[in-house]
């Protein structure tokens, strides 16, 4: 668990922000969030729609899950550590 602050808030979170599932079955949507430990409104705002999912007790066709990126940068409010994760993708990556 790791702890970030935005807009004068304090927040938590694990690499899985959610993950739900139907018993049917049906199509996987991944997303994901806070590549940059910077930018971390993609993370909370994965947690209100989770959090949302539950109190309105959404039933859904398929399986829906959150997790983020870069949790150490995400922690230091730093863009990234060592590498840029959104930067790495080139034809030299292996």
């Amino acid at each position: 668990m790791i702890r970030f602050g935005f807009a004068g808030q304090q927040f938590a979170t694990e690499r899985l922000i959610g993950d739900r599932r139907s018993l049917s079955g049906g199509p996987t949507l991944v997303f994901v969030a806070g590549i940059h430990g910077n930018e971390p409104s993609g993370v909370i705002a994965l947690q209100r729609v989770f959090q949302d999912l539950d109190q309105r007790q959404v039933s859904l066709q398929g399986r829906l899950l959150g997790l983020v990126g870069n949790l150490e940068a995400l922690a230091q409010h730093r863009r990234y550590l060592s590498r840029d994760l959104n930067r790495i993708w080139d034809q030299d990556f292996s």
